[in-house]
């Protein structure tokens, strides 16, 4: 869904804060097409996420960060074709729809959720340490919304990656008799004891 390097193409990168929190608050959330919030669009439910650090350093310093979702979509005959682009590849790109709780300037160091500064995203400026792009740095998110598949994304390496699921086999030794358990493709049921637990 994104990570926290600095090179977000709309100047707003999310830092390690908003990582953590859109962890904690994009499980439920639905995932929609082009941000176009109606019913119709929605196409899958996040059922799970997980945060994937890096040996690599960003340009902020943190530790490279990747916030990964974990979704489900009900297989019809509706959605055929877009499964049929998801695992082609075709419909890959997403982009992610929320609430900041801090928006820093880095050329002013102005929260602009709070205040207002007259600096311009992505704009260069002369600092007291030489030039200088300014961006507005994500810290911690308040709310998060939806994840959407568009053809442009703001976070570069922003997309889907491959996993079917499918029947796995898995085997279990019990007084020397082997059990043999199939896995069935994920279904709702998982979003369901994902959110019973989390109410506990």
């Amino acid at each position: 869904m994104g990570d926290n390097e600095t090179d977000d193409r709309n100047f707003e990168p999310f830092n390690l804060n908003a990582l953590k929190d859109m962890k904690r608050l994009y499980i439920g959330k639905t995932m929609i097409k082009d941000h176009v919030r109606k019913a119709d669009n929605q196409i899958a439910r996040i059922y799970d996420t997980e945060l994937q650090q890096e040996t690599k350093m960003t340009r902020a310093n943190e530790p490279l960060t990747k916030l990964i979702a974990k979704c489900y979509m009900v297989k019809t005959e509706k959605n055929a074709d877009l499964i049929q682009e998801i695992k082609a590849g075709i419909k890959k790109e997403v982009s992610t729809s929320c609430r900041p709780k801090h928006a820093w300037c880095s050329i002013c160091g102005v929260d602009n959720t709070k205040d207002w500064c007259s600096h311009w995203h992505g704009r260069e400026y002369d600092t007291k340490e030489g030039k200088k792009i300014c961006y507005f740095t994500l810290d911690g998110v308040k709310e998060a919304y939806e994840v959407s598949f568009v053809a442009v994304p703001a976070q570069p390496r922003a997309g889907t990656t491959k996993n079917y699921g499918g029947k796995k086999q898995v085997k279990k030794e019990s007084n020397n008799e082997s059990l043999k358990l199939e896995l069935e493709s994920l279904d709702s049921f998982i979003f369901l004891e994902k959110e019973r637990k989390d109410d506990d």
